[in-house]
């Protein structure tokens, strides 16, 4: 899957899928994403719902790290079948910091 950042949303950017096939993707999987704050920190987390997920972190509700952390914009993001995978790979990613 091929996810491209469209930055004139709501001027962040966000990773979206770039065909009808991928966004039928999106919808069946999890996924591990990285977003970038304005202050050019990373924050890594796992969601079923990409789009909603980024969503929430822009407007502060994503997490409590968001709400000190402005400007969310995403980076990086990677599809997982299971849940379970998904929160594999976020560890990994996590610990390399």
């Amino acid at each position: 899957m091929v996810l491209s950042e469209r930055s004139e949303w709501k001027g962040f950017g966000l990773c979206f899928p770039q065909s009808e096939s991928d966004n039928a993707m999106m919808v069946a999987m999890y996924f591990v994403y990285i977003i970038r704050t304005i202050d050019d920190t990373l924050y890594i987390g796992v969601s079923g719902h990409l789009g909603r997920r980024i969503d929430s972190h822009k407007i502060g509700k994503g997490a409590e790290w968001t709400k000190a952390h402005s400007g969310a914009r995403c980076v990086y993001a990677e599809p997982h079948a299971t849940r379970g995978s998904a929160r594999r790979r976020e560890a990994q990613l996590k610990s390399w910091t």
